[in-house]
């Protein structure tokens, strides 16, 4: 019998406390490198909706070598 301890865990736990119902969270074994693009696209609900809320991104370097890319394009336009 094995069991796994992410690294992350104590920390995401500590977001749903702190943010409750403002959260979103790929999973454990939720898709790697989709944090980026939905950090963006809450940023930008929030500039217009919500000026005061603060938008923060937490990955992995791993999950960042997926969609670190994409940011590069999104400053670029």
């Amino acid at each position: 019998m094995t069991h796994t301890v992410y690294t992350s865990e104590p920390l995401l736990k500590l977001i749903e406390y702190c943010c409750c119902g403002r959260s979103l969270d790929a999973g454990t074994f939720g898709t790697m490198g989709v944090g980026c693009g939905s950090a963006i696209a809450a940023a930008t609900w929030c500039r217009d909706h919500s000026p005061n809320t603060r938008v923060v991104c937490v990955q992995g370097d791993s999950a960042f070598g997926f969609s670190g890319m994409e940011v590069e394009t999104a400053c670029r336009f």
